[in-house]
């Protein structure tokens, strides 16, 4: 049985090339995409539809979602603002906890929209069993998304080693969709293992990120795409990698 994106998605992209983004027509186009069930199958039929989209360039910085109020699709902007940054960056309380300070930097952007205490990723640390590195096993690249999930969050680990050159291509894809990723990187400060939450991307295709190593990162700059490359591929204590998280 063909999907309902199947038989919609050469009409939308053809509104998106006839239409601006904001424009009545294309607005048309997604109201006319009625929610009709809710299985997996029905939201991988979703997220490729944005996928194809954002391969092809049409839906720069939006992704198309589903209204919980309306049930209908609509478009929703993707960019992170620095500005953002206060609503979910800590310092992590000490050297082991990057683990447990960049998911709590997650759960804070996805549901929370607070930062998180002190005392809170301490206790996080407890439920993860923080050891060296910030999490069990630091280089055990299923870890921390069993501890994401563990919090009713979507998670996904993707491998850099196994796709060294596919790496940031496969990460812009994931911030595309408006997910937010935490990356193992070689810690461009001391060179050691360290886990860092990007928030996602501004509208200059920067990335916003929350390390939680130093206290002056509180208005850190968003890096550019080659930066963020060398501290993924840079790191050599172990498997580099990172979990998109939604």
């Amino acid at each position: 049985m063909p999907s309902i994106f199947d038989e919609t998605e050469s009409r939308i992209a053809k509104s998106l090339k006839d239409n601006s983004r904001n424009s009545a027509a294309f607005r048309n186009e997604l109201r006319d995409l009625k929610l009709c069930e809710t299985s997996d199958a029905f939201k991988e039929d979703l997220s490729r539809l944005n996928g194809d989209l954002h391969k092809d360039g049409m839906l720069s910085g939006l992704q198309i979602v589903e209204s919980e109020k309306t049930h209908e699709f609509e478009l929703q902007n993707t960019y992170v603002k620095q500005s953002d940054l206060h609503k979910f960056w800590v310092v992590q309380p000490s050297k082991f906890e990057c683990g447990s300070s960049a998911e709590a930097m997650a759960i804070s952007k996805i549901t929370r929209h607070a930062p998180f205490s002190a005392a809170d990723i301490h206790e996080l640390s407890k439920e993860n069993g923080t050891i060296k590195q910030g999490l069990p096993h630091g280089d055990d690249n299923k870890h921390m998304e069993n501890a994401l999930k563990s919090h009713n969050l979507n998670a996904q680990t993707f491998d850099c080693e196994e796709n060294p050159h596919q790496e940031m291509d496969q990460l812009d894809a994931e911030l595309a969709k408006g997910r937010s990723a935490i990356a193992y990187i070689r810690n461009p400060d001391t060179g050691h293992g360290h886990f860092i939450f990007v928030a996602g991307k501004t509208d200059a295709k920067h990335y916003l990120i929350g390390n939680s190593g130093n206290p002056h990162y509180a208005n850190a700059a968003p890096v550019d795409r080659e930066t963020l490359q060398k501290w993924l591929l840079g790191k050599k204590l172990g498997h580099s990698y990172f979990v998109s998280v939604w």
